[in-house]
């Protein structure tokens, strides 16, 4: 890590308690350093969290490719002005956002949904 030039969230929304372990030393590898993460039950033998990432610009990306690599995973990163969002079943959303984390809807995307 170049050092602190971004920050985020990052919200698990539901993990197997197998790979919990494995999570947080994939995050603590992509962060640099040991990532205590506070994990809630949400449904028997699923968990979620959430915690805060600090940076260089590239540690969003890399969080977000880095949990894709674990299939059973629903989680969003944010990174100032951008949000990635993925679910097994549609796969990976990228959008950017606003100040207030609204997503923006760009020319290009309101086109394709209008055709």
């Amino acid at each position: 890590m170049n050092g602190i030039s971004a920050q985020g969230m990052a919200f698990i929304h539901s993990a197997p308690r197998a790979l919990l372990p494995h999570l947080e030393w994939t995050i603590g590898r992509v962060l640099g350093h040991p990532m205590p993460i506070r994990w809630q039950p949400i449904d028997p033998g699923l968990f979620r969290a959430e915690f805060h990432w600090q940076g260089d610009e590239s540690t969003g990306a890399s969080l977000t490719a880095e949990l894709m690599g674990w299939k059973s995973l629903r989680f969003e990163v944010t990174q100032q002005d951008r949000r990635w969002s993925f679910t097994p079943a549609l796969g990976l959303f990228q959008s950017d956002t606003d100040d207030a984390g609204n997503i923006l809807v760009n020319e290009f995307r309101m086109r394709a949904a209008l055709d």
